[in-house]
């Protein structure tokens, strides 16, 4: 049952995903400031949701009585980190896991078999350009034992504590990543302001020039026409 939940939930959520990725790709162009806020305000707004959301909704659902509406929803939330940047995939599937009524461990569990058909499809994509020596085979059982650990420790952490950690985590980074896109944005506009200034001085230096070339004009002409007077010519 769980498997076709999953099943069900990711194949809408890969197509709205890739649509959506086109329409953010199209808001921010190949801005690097633009993409850095988007980020950081993604970082924040759901770093706060999530906190809120799991204060205040009931844990009354366990991972294995989850309804397909349920699990639906779930799935398809992983558009939204698909398309935006800095929307955890697992955050705000987590999150919306926890606005259904599951409890935090169940959220956890969904949210963690929900990436397996993502990871899945990449490993097949890219499969041709793996090179299976003894390097890239240790260094997956490696990554494999540590993802285990991880998730183990995660899971015993969720029995007791709360979401609140990776709330603070992600507000904390937002506002880091914000503060350095504020400082580029800010460099980019006192150079630009300083490339104005230059070429105002250059245009007041060339009007300047012309000026004197006019005097210089004036003053030669003046000079002739007392020397053409002081020998009585009456034509020069």
């Amino acid at each position: 049952r769980i498997f076709l939940y999953i099943v069900a939930a990711t194949i809408p959520a890969g197509v709205l995903g890739l649509l959506l990725e086109k329409v953010i790709e199209m808001l921010t162009g190949d801005s690097l400031d633009v993409l850095m806020i988007i980020i950081a305000l993604a970082l924040i707004v759901m770093g706060i949701v999530l906190y809120l959301v799991d204060k205040r909704c009931k844990a009354v659902v366990s991972y294995e009585k989850m309804t397909f509406k349920q699990a639906f929803l779930v799935g398809v939330s992983q558009a939204l980190a698909a398309a935006v940047p800095g929307v955890s995939r697992s955050g705000i599937t987590m999150t919306v896991a926890r606005s259904q009524g599951l409890d935090r461990e169940s959220a956890a569990k969904f949210s963690f078999l929900l990436s397996a058909p993502i990871i899945a499809a990449a490993v097949l994509l890219s499969l041709g350009d793996f090179t299976f020596s003894l390097e890239f085979i240790a260094g997956v059982m490696a990554s494999f034992v540590s993802g285990l650990l991880v998730i183990k420790f995660l899971m015993s952490y969720l029995k007791k504590g709360s979401y609140k950690i990776f709330a603070v985590y992600r507000v904390i980074l937002g506002v880091i990543i914000l503060a350095i896109a504020i400082s580029r944005i800010k460099q980019v506009c006192e150079r630009n302001e300083h490339d104005l200034y230059l070429e105002h001085v250059d245009d007041v230096h060339v009007q300047v020039a012309a000026a004197e070339e006019v005097v210089d004009n004036i003053l030669i002409t003046a000079q002739l026409y007392r020397a053409v007077s002081a020998d009585g010519l009456v034509e020069i």
